[in-house]
């Protein structure tokens, strides 16, 4: 872009400075300076935007390549706007062919979307892949349960949910108890707590229940 610029103004700058000079010859410093000048407002004006395009370009490495990881970090890839138009209108036509409201329950259908897709795991390749794999398992197990079997369950979830809060708020008690009076754990307590650490990531692994009725 500026060096085809530049070129342009090497073509441009003599025919023009020799036209102005046959009128005054301080005109050809007059154009110099108002070229100049608004090459200077436009290079400012760009600078958003070579911002914008510096940082997709450095959020869309690891796109295509066979590890999500940078430099032991993991990126999260970042779409352009064709390429988030074009998931969009796939979607919208998804709704749409398969018989959604997605219109007038919006709200609701984004809680869906939502719940629908838990955060992954991004310690190492190896947990994102069984974390994926866990949901996917998750998800074929279901499709063919009705929707009132879905609520069940999800209702037996939230109750072994709120079980195992109460039994971790015990432990902590028992912790804070230990630190004042310094006695060891008993195998129950450790036994307790491997099994919290174990299941708390129900939650995590099962997708809510929020869709076209409301959040539930």
């Amino acid at each position: 872009g500026s060096r085809m610029l530049k070129s342009l103004g090497a073509v441009l700058g003599p025919i023009i400075s020799g036209r102005a000079a046959t009128s005054d010859v301080r005109w050809p410093f007059f154009a110099a300076a108002g070229f100049a000048m608004v090459g200077f407002i436009s290079q400012g004006a760009s600078l958003p935007m070579l911002k914008r395009i510096r940082e997709l370009l450095a959020k869309r490495k690891t796109i295509g390549s066979q590890t999500p990881f940078l430099e032991g970090r993991w990126v999260d890839e970042h779409g352009t706007r064709d390429e988030i138009w074009d998931l969009g209108l796939f979607v919208a036509d998804l709704l749409t062919t398969r018989h959604y409201r997605w219109i007038t329950y919006n709200r609701e259908l984004k809680n869906f979307i939502s719940d629908s897709f838990p955060p992954m795991a991004t310690d190492s390749e190896e947990a994102h892949r069984q974390a994926y794999d866990s949901r996917r398992k998750l998800v074929r197990s279901t499709m063919s349960m009705t929707y009132e079997e879905l609520l069940q369950q999800n209702e037996d979830l939230e109750r072994e949910i709120r079980d195992l809060r109460r039994a971790l708020d015990e432990l902590h008690s028992q912790r804070r108890r230990s630190k004042s009076n310094p006695v060891s754990y008993s195998w129950d307590a450790k036994e307790q707590q491997e099994r919290v650490t174990k299941d708390m990531d129900i939650q995590m692994m099962t997708p809510g229940m929020s869709g076209f009725g409301g959040t539930l």
